[in-house]
């Protein structure tokens, strides 16, 4: 995220076939770090680097799991770290999710890790979203406990792992903790040095599949939540939290089903954060709205949403 806009002009750019077969959906998941590139799709991982002498992307290496199913729904990369999910992978039950990392060893892209934390069920398709900042990986499982009753602390989990001795290692588990609600905490998270964003898209207040998006802040060993953030215009199914992005202070929020000006027009919402001064342990309340021009409006996809509501996923 930028605060200032400025002029790019390309005299070129490159377009970058899919390098798998028909339906592997390149392109479904993608992350950049310097002079590279992670592409994800069905089942695979593609890693490409800029070529400066050829002016052009070229594919250095890729990863595909004949056994991990969603291999690649969700990429992050970072220097010489990258992760992987594979949020349907029949680890323990059905889509019990699983997410995998890779490190860059000089000349290709090796196995470094594979993360399954212990509390996963089937259904709960942990690897839904990742995002990686140096070694610290951030993962989520949507659907952890969908459907328990009011006091277990919501649906969905986030999850923070540290690579420490050369092994990832989880150190923290984020949750949303609204327990009237039912959500899917973790539909998209994204994460920094000093901050994670976490989102919940259909968080059922103060309309139903309204959205939310919580902010967390490492403190000793534990990961504390400092803001939430909500629309200040929130209205049934809007679904803010469909995305999401953070850069130091500033938090970027997606509500693509959002309808004004039109059916499924969307919008992304940005809010001032103020990490440096956030009070922990606790909760300092919802993020504030920056005035109108931090509304930004994106072009009309009614073409991704037959009913101007979100896709839901959970069972009723």
């Amino acid at each position: 995220i930028r605060r200032q806009r400025q002029m790019c002009i390309r005299d070129s750019f490159q377009k970058i076939p899919s390098p798998g077969a028909p339906g592997d959906g390149f392109g479904r998941a993608l992350a950049a770090s310097g002079d590279r590139l992670l592409v994800g799709a069905l089942p695979a991982a593609y890693f490409y680097e800029y070529d400066a002498a050829k002016a052009l992307w070229e594919l250095v290496d890729d990863h595909t799991s004949t056994t991990a199913s969603n291999f690649g729904n969700a990429v992050a990369m970072d220097g010489d770290y990258a992760v992987v999910g594979a949020s349907n992978y029949d680890f323990s039950g059905a889509e019990t999710g699983a997410a995998y990392v890779f490190t860059w060893n000089g000349s290709k892209w090796v196995a470094d890790g594979f993360l399954r934390p212990l509390d996963l069920g089937a259904g709960y398709e942990f690897g839904h979203s990742v995002s990686i900042a140096g070694t610290t990986i951030a993962a989520s499982a949507s659907r952890f406990l969908l459907g328990a009753p009011p006091g277990t602390g919501g649906a969905g989990k986030g999850y923070i792992y540290d690579r420490i001795g050369g092994v990832w290692q989880l150190q923290a588990e984020l949750q949303a903790l609204d327990d009237a609600v039912a959500g899917e905490f973790g539909w998209s998270l994204d994460l920094q040095s000093n901050a994670a964003i976490v989102t919940d898209n259909y968080y059922e207040g103060p309309a139903l599949n309204s959205g939310r998006a919580y902010v967390f802040m490492p403190t000793g060993a534990s990961w504390l939540r400092v803001h939430v953030l909500e629309a200040s215009d929130a209205a049934l199914n809007d679904g803010f939290g469909s995305w999401s992005a953070l850069s130091d202070n500033v938090a970027l929020v997606g509500a693509w089903p959002e309808d004004d000006p039109g059916e499924a027009s969307g919008a992304a919402y940005v809010f001032e954060l103020n990490l440096e001064t956030a009070t922990l342990p606790g909760l300092s309340g919802a993020g504030a709205l920056l005035g109108a021009s931090a509304l930004l409006f994106l072009g009309l996809g009614a073409s991704l949403l037959r009913t101007g509501t979100p896709r839901r996923r959970r069972s009723s």
